[in-house]
């Protein structure tokens, strides 16, 4: 289970209460592990959520798998600018 469907339903508190918990607890390798299962079961959306929080915006995979998507319209369409601007 991802660490931040784990706050959400164990503690039955509303998605924007669970991310707030999510950003001040989980560690970078955590976040990077909910992304990836989140990608690999098609939650595009949640995973650049997760690619561009503040915690993650330093953090070489991340980036580079944020690019990626923008790069070849994972999720919302191709944006090559958008990926052009990050910070790799």
């Amino acid at each position: 289970m991802c660490f931040l469907t784990h706050y959400f339903t164990l503690k039955e508190i509303d998605y924007e209460s669970a991310l707030q918990i999510v950003k001040e607890n989980a560690t970078v390798e955590e976040l990077l592990l909910d992304a990836q299962k989140y990608y690999s079961i098609g939650e595009y959306a949640e995973t650049i959520h997760i690619y561009n929080m503040d915690v993650m915006e330093v953090n070489a995979v991340a980036l580079n798998n944020l690019g990626y998507m923008y790069e070849n319209g994972v999720a919302y369409g191709k944006n090559i600018e958008k990926a052009r601007e990050l910070p790799v």
